[in-house]
């Protein structure tokens, strides 16, 4: 049985046909019994990397953020009149870790964190330098289908979701 849901499949299958790269980042491993299993399955969605993590405890970040600087355009890739040079997008269904994620790569407590879904509803945009690069972090509202938005503030996160998406050169999907 799979743990993927059609959320998961659908933005795979959007994001495979715009062309980004993309890392696909399992959150809540919190044993290397998940690990295998876990990575097995969401490997099926036909991304190169994929990588388990814990954001919660740090493990995996390292192997994550190797993925990140792998797929960091060159310096001919990118437009000289950015302030950044590169732009990464976070991801993701409501509620699997995207901000505790991006926390954990700051190594501080910049975005918002809580056990209740929709606590990201405007796009956190933070500026760091990372292996010698300047990149723009997208932390994201939560995706959902279209069905499921059913106010002006859904429809407005997953509009602000999706221009995030569109300008990243790379997105982790969580």
């Amino acid at each position: 049985h799979s743990r993927l849901s059609v959320n998961e499949e659908e933005i795979a299958r959007d994001l495979r046909r715009r062309g980004l790269p993309v890392i696909v980042v399992v959150n809540k491993i919190d044993h290397e019994g998940m690990l295998q299993d876990s990575l097995s399955e969401y490997s099926t969605l036909g991304f190169k990397h994929v990588v388990g993590v814990s954001a919660l405890h740090g493990l995996g970040i390292h192997l994550l953020c190797d993925f990140i600087a792998e797929l960091v355009p060159g310096e001919e890739d990118r437009e000289a009149a950015e302030k950044f040079e590169f732009s990464l997008a976070i991801i993701g269904e409501p509620n699997v870790g995207k901000s505790t994620l991006l926390n954990k790569i700051l190594g501080m407590n910049r975005a918002a964190v809580s056990e209740k879904p929709g606590t990201t509803r405007d796009p956190v945009e933070i500026c760091v330098t990372f292996s010698c690069r300047h990149i723009q972090i997208v932390d994201t509202a939560g995706a959902r289908r279209k069905r499921k938005v059913n106010d002006s503030l859904d429809f407005y996160s997953q509009t602000r979701t999706l221009a995030a998406i569109k300008a990243a050169q790379v997105v982790l999907l969580i």
